[in-house]
């Protein structure tokens, strides 16, 4: 009866190990995503972009905040080696720090930066990387995980969110400088010899307005905004909307070419 006993007492304790071990293992499971599963990417190169250390800080904020929603409040900060990354860095130095609080380190970053990058990965998760690199030869973001519609949201919810806080870029690049200045230089040669062949000093308009527009091509502020900048405040004004403003003060000079041609033949008419 002893030795039954003891047999019996033996197998449930065997069963219990058994089924201890079935949770454990179930349990760790649960918490990484089946290999079976497939891997979903989204990436993007993002036009030129003027941002502030706040308008980045709220949107690695917000990504931080759907990354532990769509992961059950699994996180870089309780329990992945990877975490979340960040580099700042001007054309001298590079400032490297853990975790998405940039504003924290505020004191040491520099007043404006060329290249920012952010990387969280959690190999663990439903979300698994995150990536924002910025420079001023490229723009990309990256986003992946093994939940195509989780992905796709916070892709689209990230870019969106760049372009709204930081879209620059506006000017004209040095190629189409140059064609302007070599229309509007034969332009006055050939409207001021016109003037004089044909003895029509009230034309005298098209030389003086395509000389002015050529004066204002070197002098006002149209070149193109830095591909990449981060500002520790608002970028300057002249830097957001200089390239702006000058464009539509030379496409007013260049429409004067053709219009002082007719306008004094029309107040000499009345």
């Amino acid at each position: 009866m002893k030795a039954g006993g003891h047999g019996a007492a033996r197998i449930v304790v065997i069963r219990q190990v058994f089924f201890s071990l079935a949770v454990v293992v179930f349990l760790l499971a649960s918490e990484l995503p089946a290999f079976s599963q497939a891997l979903y990417s989204r990436k993007a190169a993002l036009p030129p972009l003027l941002l502030t250390y706040g308008d980045i800080q709220k949107i690695m904020d917000s990504s931080a905040d759907f990354v532990s929603k769509a992961n059950g409040g699994f996180t870089a900060a309780n329990g992945n080696a990877s975490g979340e990354n960040i580099l700042v860095s001007d054309s001298r130095t590079g400032i490297r720090m853990s975790g998405h609080s940039l504003l924290s380190r505020s004191s040491v970053l520099p007043k404006t930066a060329s290249g920012f990058s952010y990387t969280c990965n959690l190999p663990k998760g439903i979300i698994t990387d995150v990536e924002m690199v910025f420079s001023g030869a490229s723009r990309n973001l990256y986003v992946a995980g093994y939940s195509a519609e989780k992905v796709e949201a916070l892709f689209v919810m990230l870019e969106r969110s760049l372009l709204d806080a930081g879209a620059g870029g506006v000017g004209i690049d040095a190629g189409v400088k140059k064609f302007i200045a070599k229309f509007l230089f034969f332009t006055s040669i050939l409207s001021a010899l016109y003037c004089i062949l044909k003895k029509r000093p009230k034309a005298l308009g098209m030389p003086l307005f395509s000389l002015a527009g050529l004066v204002l091509l070197y002098t006002l502020p149209f070149d193109l905004a830095p591909a990449f900048t981060l500002y520790s405040g608002e970028p300057p004004f002249t830097t957001l909307y200089g390239p702006q403003i000058s464009l539509a003060i030379l496409a007013l000079v260049i429409a004067g070419i053709p219009l002082s041609y007719f306008l004094p033949e029309k107040i000499g008419s009345r």
